[in-house]
């Protein structure tokens, strides 16, 4: 549990120093650089020097494949049942070092440099999204799901394109993450919801439309049986057939008190921040995929793809009103809930292990 709390608190602080000494340049402000760097840093080498090779975890798979990957010939792995980009980066790292160790340091750089750095540009409260990335599980969910977070940073950082609307680099980009998670693809229609003004009929029939879903949940799991038999994902399928465990209601349940805050405080939210809709209809989606999970695990790592946007529009809230102390006590409440949440997770995860100590 001491590793991570000192993580977090070493994050937060740098975080902290990145705001206070960062500058307003052309009307946008920018974070230091410099302490931005540090906090990136820091997240990587926790993540990157990592050793926690729990029996069939995701991880575990990576390093035990590692191998068997880099020995292959290059056209042999595109033949695999696995998405192209990863396999090619796992060829190439073998071909520089057969330790399995290097895969999961490189994916801790990109998926972290990704991230941090989108962070930086677009948060305003940097310390405060980089404690909700912490908090929240995205930070430690990257070090099991690799494959997958991958693809969700190549999204993350993408949302540049959908604030201008350039809709054929937001398109390159989620190609390019579906080489590393199939799943990214789901992305492409997303980016027509995303532009929907907020709360508006789209909103109310998502809502809706995830509620009936949930509770028609055997019925889709049927329609689905036909689809995923003989693919690397009748796996998952099984699961779903023998009724696998959902999403604790905690975990749901903090994504659920944000997406009610930003409804009741919409109006000085959309004023103070009128371009902010995408982030909320990606917010929405993430929700509502979160109360769905409740029925079945996996599809919360599909909710991770919408609902790490949080991490940038949460953070808003502490200020769209005038009274300056009534923002400083949302920033508290803020504080107080997902470092709370976030002391339940770690009490129940597994001892942090670096290489260093195995």
């Amino acid at each position: 549990m001491i590793p991570y709390v000192l993580t977090l608190f070493f994050a937060y602080c740098y975080g902290w120093l990145a705001k206070r000494f960062g500058f307003v340049k052309n009307s946008q402000f920018i974070n230091n650089k410099y302490f931005v760097f540090t906090v990136l840093i820091g997240l990587i080498l926790f993540s990157g020097l990592r050793y926690l090779n729990a029996l069939y975890s995701d991880e575990w798979i990576y390093r035990n494949e590692y191998s068997d990957i880099g020995n292959m010939d290059l056209k042999a792995i595109f033949s695999l049942n696995l998405e192209p980009g990863f396999a090619l980066l796992n060829w190439l790292l073998y071909k520089i070092s057969p330790q399995p160790q290097l895969l999961i340091f490189v994916c801790a750089v990109i998926t972290n440099a990704l991230i941090v750095s989108t962070i930086a540009r677009f948060s305003e409260k940097f310390e405060l999204s980089i404690l909700l990335f912490i908090c929240v599980g995205y930070y430690m969910t990257s070090f099991n799901i690799m494959r997958q977070y991958l693809a969700v940073s190549i999204i993350f950082w993408a949302i540049r394109y959908v604030n201008k609307g350039e809709f054929k680099k937001y398109f390159i980009c989620v190609l390019i993450a579906s080489t590393f998670h199939y799943s990214a693809l789901i992305l492409i229609p997303a980016y027509f919801i995303y532009k929907k003004r907020a709360w508006s009929k789209w909103t109310i029939l998502t809502i809706i439309s995830c509620i009936v879903f949930a509770v028609s949940f055997g019925t889709f799991v049927n329609i689905l049986a036909v689809m995923l038999v003989n693919t690397k994902y009748s796996t998952y399928l099984s699961s779903l057939t023998e009724g696998y465990y959902g999403v604790n209601i905690l975990r749901i349940f903090i994504f659920i008190v944000p997406l009610v805050l930003l409804y009741i405080w919409r109006k000085p939210l959309k004023i103070k921040y009128p371009n902010s809709d995408h982030l909320v209809n990606l917010y929405v989606i993430g929700t509502m995929l979160m109360v769905i999970s409740y029925n079945y695990v996996f599809i919360a790592r599909i909710a991770d793809y919408f609902t790490l946007f949080g991490v940038l529009l949460i953070p808003k809230l502490t200020s769209i009103f005038k009274k300056f102390s009534f923002n400083q006590l949302i920033y508290f409440g803020i504080l107080v809930c997902f470092l709370t949440f976030f002391y339940y997770q770690i009490s129940s995860s597994a001892a942090y292990t670096s290489i260093f100590s195995t």
